[in-house]
Formats: C-alpha cells, structure tokens, sequence
C-alpha cells in the first residue's frame, strides 16, 4: 500500500510541474514550451496559406505529414492540459471557448 501512495505522490508532483510549465512564461522552460507551441501555430498557418496556391505534388504531401504531426503534438497538449488541471470542466469550456 505504501508503494501505491509513493507512486500517487510522485504522479501529484509531476502533474503539477507540467500544468506549471504549460501556463508559466517567465522561466526558461515555460517561456521555451509556450514559443514552441506558438512557433507550432504560425507553421500551420503557413502551411495553410501555402497549400492554397498551385503546388507539386511533393511538396503538397510534405504539408500534410507536417500539418499531421502538428495535429498530433496540439492533441498531446491539449491531453496534458486535462489530466493535469485541477478543474477539468473549465479546462474544456475555455478549450472551445465555451464559458
């Protein structure tokens, strides 16, 4: 039994830390995190302004595995914005703008 509440201890600590990095920009990392995300933005934008103009084939398949792994990166933030918020409701309500 000891294990197991070593283990919820241990979990609580790393939830913290990962809501504290998502939400925090005056450290390194948080600031690091929150650019990468917003670098992550302008990259789709691009592509997406990109894509509407005549393309080669090539690079039109180059796009859609970038824009796939971008997708895939926004659902992993949005995933650790949930498990570790303390109020999951006002999480997703602000999520889509819904509050």
């Amino acid at each position: 039994m000891n294990t197991i509440a070593s283990w919820n201890s241990s979990l609580n600590k790393w939830c913290k830390k990962i809501a504290f990095y998502l939400e925090d920009i005056e450290t390194g990392i948080g600031l690091g995190i929150n650019l990468f995300l917003l670098g992550l933005i302008f990259a789709s934008l691009g592509i997406f302004v990109a894509s509407t103009y005549p393309i080669g084939d090539s690079l039109k398949e180059l796009f859609q595995v970038v824009d796939m792994v971008i997708l895939v990166i926004f659902t992993i933030e949005y995933i650790l914005r949930f498990w570790v918020a303390e109020q999951k409701k006002k999480v997703f309500l602000e999520y889509f703008f819904l509050n």
